[in-house]
């Protein structure tokens, strides 16, 4: 990832780099340096030239570095819980999510109530009941 020349990394410890600059402003000595050397305007001028050189392309670093991130969790999780289900993605036209035996994670197997769900077709609702202490919230968070 980068912008041709500089590396993703590279550009934006550039504008780590910059952003002291500008908290220069909150000094008590601000003004006098501000006067002789019109100092926001030359920040603002490298900061316009990091937004030209780099801004565009951020967001596709930011998603890319999220996207990385969520599979490193992923991964961490699926080795660390080998038994845990995860979902497969279906083609078919009528949404809806089937679990099975859906149990909450953190609970030890060996306590843990399964419960069968099959939310769908869309605009249905699933309605949860039972009596006190009896799992209701349980199979909500899992």
């Amino acid at each position: 990832l980068g912008t041709g020349k500089l590396s993703a990394d590279r550009q934006m410890r550039r504008l780590a780099r910059l952003m002291p600059l500008v908290d220069i402003r909150r000094s008590i000595y601000f003004f006098p340096v501000e006067v002789a050397t019109l100092w926001s305007f030359h920040v603002l001028w490298l900061l316009e030239n990091w937004q030209r050189t780099a801004g565009a392309h951020v967001r596709a670093w930011l998603e890319a570095l999220g996207e990385a991130e969520a599979l490193a969790a992923l991964a961490a999780l699926r080795f660390e819980q080998p038994d845990w289900a995860f979902p497969e993605l279906s083609e078919a036209t009528d949404a809806r999510v089937t679990a099975t035996a859906l149990a909450h994670p953190l609970l030890p197997p060996e306590r843990a109530v399964g419960n069968d769900v099959i939310v769908g077709p869309p605009d249905s609702y699933l309605l949860v009941t039972g009596s006190n202490m009896s799992g209701k919230s349980t199979l909500l968070r899992a």
